[in-house]
């Protein structure tokens, strides 16, 4: 072999790998593409509207599902339709379906379960539409354990709902309707709702934190999430915490109470005319407690000892109105 068949067939082989890299490279750039394209559909204006208007009658937060097609339940139909249409693109193999059922396996097991009925009767005049909506909103429920199903051992049907949606249906609304009173007349009611979900909070992130969530951890921890002294944390807590959770209202001793809309999230203690006094906002206060929830849903299932409950139906042959949600553990 002479010198020029070496370099051309050195230069065919730099023309190849040179080739394989612009393949690579498009590749690349395609999966980089539909993923934009991906989240832009997710996040387009209309679709999240409508997304929130399906879940809101997930079973559970209504009694019936709809008998008939609304334009936001074509709307998420097409669009999550649409979304995982992209997965060939986003990775071969599989990767891409893996990729679509990681990121978006919540509201794709949602809108199925939200939008089965409808779908489903829907394709028995066409049969291949939104076949491959059905065929990830199966995949993602299933991932996630959401479909309606029966528990072991029990007759109840049990509904999805995440914890979050849980949280904010029992205290984050009920906070909120409180605060619709007259001259702020559900503050003490909004105070009982968040002094135990603030005992919740402090076992669940020394839980979470992988510390012992015993008596004296508790007490450090609420002294420093408080900015408290010892001796002040016991006050507070003897008075609001113990006070509140027994007779609904602060326990009396030589340290009084004060409440305004004024004052600060997290109690100070003053000294007025020689009384000492605890002062706070409890508006504040029980905002700051439901806004660590909402950061790090997490905290709401972490405690053992108190699990969080869950919305069941029962059926037909154990209650007359199998309609009406059934709340417990």
């Amino acid at each position: 072999m002479n010198v020029a068949q070496l370099v051309f067939q050195a230069i065919g082989a730099l023309s190849a790998l040179v080739a394989c890299i612009g393949i690579a490279v498009a590749a690349r750039q395609l999966r980089f593409n539909c993923w934009l394209k991906a989240q832009e559909i997710f996040t387009e204006d209309e679709f999240v509207e409508a997304r929130r208007k399906v879940y809101s009658r997930l079973p559970g937060r209504t009694c019936e599902l709809p008998k008939e097609w609304t334009p936001h339940d074509h709307l998420v139909s097409r669009k999550m339709d649409e979304l995982v249409r992209l997965a060939p693109y986003l990775g071969l193999f599989g990767a891409g379906k893996r990729l679509i059922l990681k990121t978006w396996d919540d509201p794709l097991a949602k809108s199925w379960i939200a939008l089965r009925p409808l779908v489903e009767k829907e394709q028995e005049r066409w049969p291949k539409k939104w076949h491959v909506f059905e065929e990830f909103g199966k995949k993602a429920a299933a991932q996630l354990n959401l479909a309606v199903a029966a528990t072991e051992n029990t007759s109840q049907r049990r509904v999805h709902m995440t914890a979050i949606d849980l949280f904010e249906r029992w205290f984050g609304k009920a906070i909120d309707k409180l605060r619709e009173l007259p001259e702020g007349d559900g503050a003490l009611a909004a105070l009982m709702i968040s002094i135990p979900l603030y005992e919740r909070f402090v076992v669940a992130k020394l839980t979470l934190d992988g510390k012992k969530a015993d008596d004296v951890s508790i007490q450090r921890e609420i002294g420093d999430d408080l900015d408290m002294n010892d001796g002040q944390r016991r006050v507070f807590w003897e008075m609001f915490r113990n006070g509140f959770m027994h007779e609904a209202m602060a326990k009396g001793g030589k340290t009084k109470w004060m409440i305004r809309h004024d004052f600060a999230p997290t109690p100070k203690f003053t000294t007025v005319d020689g009384i000492q006094y605890v002062c706070f906002d409890p508006w504040k206060f029980s905002e700051r407690v439901i806004e660590k929830f909402r950061k790090d849903p997490r905290l709401i299932t972490a405690s053992e000892s108190f699990p969080f409950a869950s919305i069941f139906s029962l059926p037909p042959d154990i209650v007359s109105d199998n309609t009406a949600p059934t709340a417990g553990s």
